[in-house]
């Protein structure tokens, strides 16, 4: 599983962005430790979620709630 944090920048140690669905970068960080930065590929807050599936971010248990 990974997880996500909306970041302002692309970056080290970018700023936490203050809207999740709005958010120009997402910091995904790995079981391992490791943190990827990418780009928002999505305009709309409630598709950045179906994103999140897609690459894997949302275990499979809480993905009925989407």
């Amino acid at each position: 599983m990974k997880i996500a944090i909306p970041v302002k920048t692309n970056k080290e140690n970018p700023a936490v962005a203050p809207l999740f669905g709005k958010a120009k970068w997402f910091a995904f960080i790995e079981e391992d430790g490791k943190v990827t930065i990418e780009p928002n590929p999505i305009p709309d807050g409630q598709a950045v979620i179906r994103w999140f599936i897609d690459k894997k971010s949302i275990p499979s248990s809480c993905r009925r709630w989407v």
